[in-house]
This record gives structure tokens, C-alpha cells and sequence, in this order.
């Protein structure tokens, strides 16, 4: 150890900035419920050491706050770790009793467990109305919020009180159709996702819809992310547990993921850009042992498209031998499930009688 660095460690600086990498920086490993560690999940230098580089030369860092205060969902530690290795500062402000800080760039709102005061809530919109970015990660609750929903009613989309349920077998993960592989747009945010084939995963999700022309300012466009297949519906009785379709649900698509930009000119242009998701599994780092880093690669393309950043550099980490999670479709199942169970059987007989033929006539 030299100057408090640990032998091993990996130093990148440039200028007054420096990042120092130490070993156990650059591995994701996996930890059991009293937070032992019980493997690693993959080897990250490349990835680790490029954003150390995006750090020192990219300048001050851009800052999220995370909103409190109405019982948020908390956000887990190794997501705030994965932002921050982006070039992102994260921290927590509580906008029942604080302002939205100035130096705030964006703001990550979780869902409440109860509803905003009506002080908070114009917190948030002084705040979006003077160029302000936000993202909302959205839930199904029992409980109703009127005026947490106002706020995103003031840019042209309301949550749904239903949940959405996947008819397409392509697009369920393991038989259920509340885990759902959402469809994904050209939009920006998706670039990384769709050229490294990426899955994202929603469990519970809601839709998003999109208010008429009338019930929104002309200056609003609403921008679909992720969408489900014409097959999904709806489910409005909390109370049904059938998982296929039946009366009363409510038919498909829906968007499941938007993006809005509002545009206006007050003295000058105001630009106000929010990204909505209608499922707060895409901030939780559990879903890293089931699809892999998708779902937080949504978060952070979205963090920079908020930003006004092009989508981040991907440098997928190495995977140990075996530790690659295997993402089916029901689809991809069925499909395999078909081969085993019909497709070889049969090419035995096949080759069988080929054999018999060959023997009885030779």
C-alpha cells in the first residue's frame, strides 16, 4: 500500500481529477441475505476503468437527487453505485420540507407509498417548468394519490389503475404474464438496448396512457419507450387471478414506458423533458441475477437522454463460465419444449425405420 492505495489498485487521472480503482471496484459479485459474498457474477475492468476515464475527462459530474418524503420506495445501493460509476452524483432530498436543491440536474422519483402535499407537488412543477428533468418509476397501488397524478397530468400522461398482463407468448418470461419482455421503439434511450439485444424485464408493470389533445398543452409530446403486443389486456379486479384474458379487462397495446418533451416560450424557450415507467423493477438490483444489466442500462440511457447526453459507451463485463443468465421467452419454451418432447422422439423413429428399411432389403 502506497499513499493509502491499495496494491492492485488501478489510478486514472487527468489534471486535478483522479479515480482510484481498487480490485474489488472492478468485480460484481453476488451476496447472500446477510450481505456475505457467495460468488461473482462478472469481471468488470474494461467497463470500470472506461467510465473512471469518462469521469476525469468529462468534468463535474451531472447530479440526481432521489425523492422522499411520502414513503418512495428507497433506491438500492448498487444502482446508486452503478449511476455513479457513469459520471453521475446521487443523492436523496426530501421535498416535503426541503426546495428542490439548485444544484439538482435531475430528479428520480419512486413511487409513494401515500400521496404528495399539495407543497411538494409545486415543488416538482416550479422546478420542470424551469427546464427541469425527471424520471418517474410508477407502481399499481391500491391507494388513491390525486395530486401525485396531477403532476404528471400536467405533461400529458396519467398511470393506469390496472395491471398490465402479456398475451403473447414471445414476450412472457416463465409462464407468467405479469412478467413481461416489453416491446421496444427506435427511440434513443433503447439505442444500446437493442444493438447489444439487451433484455428488459417488467413485473407488475402499468400502462402509461397518453392524455388527448384536449386534456394536454399543444407543447407536449409524448413518446412511447416500451410497449406491450396487441395481445396483452388490462387487469382492473384485483381480486380475478386468472391469467388469461376475461370480462372487464381492458384490451391492449399500452405503453409501458414514455418519454415527454415540453417545449415552451415564457420570455424564453423552456425545455422540460421526463421519462415515465410504469414499473419499479427497473430500479431494483434484483433483477441483475435474472436478465442481466438491462434494466439498469435503461436507467442510465435514460439519465443521459434527460441530460442531453448521447447514449453511454457500452463495455459489457466478463462473465465467469456458467454465470451468463439464461433469459427465455415462453415462446423460446414452448419452442424447446417441443423439440424435446416431440421433435427428437420423432427423428429417432425416423432414423429407426431408415434403419429397418436398409436391413430388411439389403
Amino acid at each position: 500500500m502506497e499513499d493509502g492505495i491499495l496494491d492492485g489498485s488501478v489510478v486514472v487521472q487527468s489534471g486535478d481529477r483522479i479515480r482510484v480503482l481498487e480490485l474489488q471496484d472492478m468485480l460484481l459479485v453476488n451476496r447472500d441475505m446477510f450481505g456475505r459474498i457467495t460468488g461473482i457474477r462478472s469481471y468488470s475492468f474494461e467497463a470500470e476503468i472506461t467510465r473512471a476515464i469518462h469521469y476525469v475527462t468529462l468534468g463535474d459530474p451531472p447530479v440526481i437527487y432521489y425523492v422522499t418524503g411520502s414513503g418512495e420506495h428507497d433506491i438500492q445501493p448498487m444502482l446508486i453505485r452503478f449511476l455513479e460509476s457513469e459520471n453521475f452524483l446521487v443523492r436523496e432530498v426530501n421535498l416535503v420540507t426541503h426546495d428542490v436543491p439548485e444544484t439538482a440536474d435531475i430528479l428520480l422519483i419512486p413511487m409513494p407509498s401515500r400521496d404528495w402535499t399539495d407543497v411538494k407537488a409545486e415543488r416538482v412543477l416550479d422546478y420542470l417548468l424551469d427546464d427541469g428533468r425527471a424520471f418517474f418509476a410508477v407502481n399499481l397501488i391500491l391507494e388513491d394519490l390525486p395530486v401525485f397524478n396531477s403532476v404528471l397530468e400536467s405533461y400529458g400522461v396519467a398511470p393506469s389503475n390496472y395491471m398490465v398482463y402479456e398475451g403473447d407468448s414471445r414476450n412472457i418470461f416463465q409462464e407468467a404474464p405479469q412478467f413481461i419482455f416489453p416491446n421496444r421503439t427506435d427511440h434513443e434511450i433503447n439505442e444500446n438496448l437493442n444493438t447489444r439485444n439487451l433484455p428488459n424485464l417488467m413485473v407488475g408493470a402499468i400502462g402509461i396512457e397518453t392524455l388527448p389533445l384536449g386534456a394536454r398543452r399543444g407543447s407536449t409530446t409524448v413518446t412511447p419507450i416500451w410497449t406491450t403486443s396487441r395481445d396483452a389486456f388490462g387487469r382492473t379486479d384485483p381480486e380475478e387471478t386468472a391469467t388469461s384474458r376475461v370480462p372487464g379487462d381492458v384490451s391492449g397495446p399500452f405503453d409501458l414506458a414514455v418519454a415527454i418533451t415540453d417545449t415552451r416560450f415564457v420570455e424564453r424557450t423552456h425545455t422540460t423533458q421526463i421519462v415515465v415507467a410504469g414499473n419499479m423493477m427497473v430500479l431494483n438490483e434484483g433483477m441483475l441475477n435474472i436478465i442481466g444489466i438491462g434494466n439498469f442500462q435503461f436507467v442510465l440511457d435514460s439519465m443521459l437522454w434527460l441530460h442531453g447526453q448521447p447514449p453511454s459507451i457500452f463495455v459489457p463485463g466478463r462473465l465467469p463460465p456458467g454465470a451468463a443468465p439464461l433469459v427465455l421467452t415462453q415462446f423460446d419454451a414452448n419452442v424447446m419444449y417441443g423439440v424435446a418432447v416431440g421433435g427428437l422422439p420423432a427423428l429417432c423413429i425416423i432414423i429407426g425405420i431408415i434403419v429397418w428399411i436398409r436391413r430388411r432389403y439389403n
